[in-house]
């Protein structure tokens, strides 16, 4: 039997400051190997490009809702980029509402972005995790997992490969929606998640071979995060 996942992918490794396309064809290679082993759903992050226009339009003087809204199309161009490179292996649309994603949702790939302003994409997984009874949400990121402190900063950082709830959010310290906050996984998304009992898995995305192993149910390099 087919399991179902959801997969939160961040939206600097689609379309970032270095555009990659081993990431891209890797993901794809990936999905095709274990498309009769899985049902996908994909929400696509919007990465740098949603930054940059957040941070431009409150330059601007926009509000707050303006600053989600653009970047809610930055979501949704790189979903569009995705959905051209996996072609016939997805429903062939990029959903704009959760209920008509689900109502898809199945052998054929499910692709969105971002939904309403407030919200960021990990909420959306979620969400659609909650929604179709998923237990497993893939976070695919930048970095290896969650860390004891900020790899960027210290050098010392320690990878946690398995953590639950209480421990993330202490060294998360993570903060309300503010667009275009930033961190490994966001705290609505997070809630739900611990409300729902659903297990969240951080896999550096620019290391595909991890997710493949995941997927393999091999062991691998990541955070498991235990709501």
């Amino acid at each position: 039997m087919k399991k179902n996942l959801v997969i939160s992918m961040g939206g600097s490794l689609i379309f970032g400051a270095k555009k990659d396309t081993n990431f891209i064809m890797g993901v794809r290679d990936i999905l095709i190997k274990y498309k009769e082993d899985y049902n996908f759903a994909i929400v696509c992050g919007g990465g740098k490009t949603a930054r940059e226009y957040s941070s431009f339009a409150k330059e601007l003087g926009l509000s707050e809702k303006a600053q989600d809204l653009l970047g809610i199309d930055a979501t949704r161009l790189n979903a569009k980029l995705l959905l051209f490179v996996l072609n016939n292996l997805t429903t062939g649309k990029i959903y704009t509402s959760i209920s008509e994603l689900v109502r898809d949702f199945g052998s054929k790939i499910t692709l969105c972005g971002g939904m309403v302003p407030g919200q960021r994409t990990d909420k959306v997984a979620a969400l659609i995790a909650k929604e179709l009874k998923i237990k497993t949400l893939i976070n695919l990121t930048n970095v290896d997992g969650v860390y004891d402190k900020d790899p960027n900063k210290y050098p010392d950082a320690k990878l946690i490969p398995i953590l639950d709830y209480k421990k993330f959010y202490q060294i998360a310290n993570l903060k309300k929606h503010v667009p275009s906050y930033h961190f490994v996984f966001d705290f609505d998304a997070s809630e739900i998640c611990h409300k729902e009992s659903i297990k969240v898995v951080i896999i550096n995305g620019q290391n595909l071979m991890n997710l493949d192993k995941f997927l393999n149910n091999a062991e691998f390099i990541g955070s498991i995060i235990e709501f």
